[in-house]
């Protein structure tokens, strides 16, 4: 008897505490098997970020009244063949098994962790590591409907300077982010490429619009030399929703260490949506300047039509490319074909075929953020060939 009224009050304080909040847990599982062949080479193997990116997520409201909300937001990467955090797209190292040392600061939240404050009449500020506008703004116009073979693996190239001597054969200098998902500096109070730590502010959506500013901040050192600019981020956004019409504008800037103009991506793009069809465009370019002034400019355009059969299949065809904007020899394409099938609306299938082509002294592959092994995968093309799972909760 004593156990049921504990557990009986139990329920009553959890019932009387979801009256003003509530917490969810929700997550994406994706994982793919393909085969990529290139240059009489050929590679068979899993990922977990191939097709869409595998993560889990914890949200959290507040409803205070008048219109206004508090939220919270932590969402961790997840790569599933090993069941650690991270993964290739964090460009997080994968967890150690040995016990961890003092100072250590392992990192779970990769992908977001904040808190915010929404307003249905003044708009939405959010403070912590959150999705960089830029990036978010790429997600919406990506030509393929999948991480490969569009739109998302040439940014992802554009935003890796890793990657850059894979389209220019030049190395990338006066950088200081070392790769596609990881912090500048440890210093920074928190400056990455796609993601970004720091403060943004929404407003509120007007007959269809709505814009954005991030800041990054500075950096949390008064060393000489240094100022709040250095290695700073901003972006800021503009996007148009309504009817059959969706269109967005973003940009991204990096300061270099001295504090100048480093690293500028601009995005736009936009689809429109006719009947069973949705026609998808886009075009981003990267700039350099300040101490990266000597990588090469890159331009990256794609195109893209989605069919729907029924409410359960649908399939999309792309092509995108990705240039040397010094030297117009050095050329990414890629052709691609993925088809979906839904089981319900949380799990599906898919398979994909895309081809890439190479020219000059390019050498990537339609895989997202992957790229061939050695320098001698110039200018040869690679054929890839992708199946897998999806799975929402």
């Amino acid at each position: 008897m004593k156990k049921s009224l504990i557990a009986l009050a139990a329920l009553a304080a959890v019932s009387a505490a979801s009256a003003q909040s509530s917490v969810t847990l929700s997550g994406n599982l994706d994982q793919s098997v393909y085969r990529t062949t290139q240059n009489s080479k050929a590679v068979f193997t899993s990922g977990s970020n191939n097709n869409t990116t595998s993560l889990w997520s914890m949200n959290g409201v507040e409803d205070l009244g008048n219109g206004l909300k508090a939220k919270f937001n932590l969402t961790s990467e997840i790569t599933l063949l090993t069941g650690q955090t991270g993964s290739t797209t964090t460009g997080l190292a994968a967890a150690s098994t040995a016990a961890p040392s003092d100072g250590q600061k392992p990192t779970l939240f990769s992908r977001a962790a904040n808190i915010e404050l929404e307003s249905a009449s003044f708009g939405t500020l959010t403070i912590g590591r959150q999705a960089d506008l830029w990036f978010a703004a790429s997600g919406t116009v990506n030509n393929s409907g999948s991480n490969s073979f569009g739109m998302n693996n040439a940014t992802a190239q554009m935003s890796n300077t890793a990657a850059f001597s894979y389209l220019s054969g030049v190395a990338a200098s006066g950088l200081a982010y070392g790769g596609q998902y990881t912090v500048a500096n440890p210093t920074l109070v928190g400056t990455a490429i796609p993601f970004m730590g720091g403060v943004a502010y929404k407003t509120p959506s007007f007959m269809g619009f709505q814009a954005a500013i991030q800041t990054s901040l500075g950096k949390s050192s008064m060393a000489p030399g240094y100022s709040s600019a250095s290695d700073n981020g901003l972006a800021y956004a503009l996007s148009y929703n309504q009817g059959p019409i969706a269109a967005t504008v973003a940009r991204t800037v990096k300061n270099d260490a001295n504090g100048d103009k480093a690293w500028t991506n601009t995005i736009i793009g936009g689809s429109y949506k006719w009947d069973a069809f949705t026609f998808i465009a886009a075009n981003n370019k990267t700039k350099f300047a300040g101490l990266a002034a000597a990588n090469h400019n890159m331009t990256a355009n794609g195109l893209g039509v989605n069919y729907a059969f029924n409410p359960t299949v649908d399939m999309n065809v792309s092509y995108t490319t990705l240039k040397d904007d010094l030297v117009t020899a050095n050329k990414f394409s890629q052709t691609a074909v993925t088809a979906r099938y839904k089981f319900s609306k949380r799990t599906s299938a898919y398979a994909g075929l895309g081809m890439a082509k190479n020219e000059g002294a390019s050498r990537f592959t339609s895989v997202y953020a992957g790229a061939p092994t050695t320098a001698a995968d110039v200018a040869t093309n690679a054929n890839t060939v992708m199946v897998g799972l999806r799975h929402a909760f």
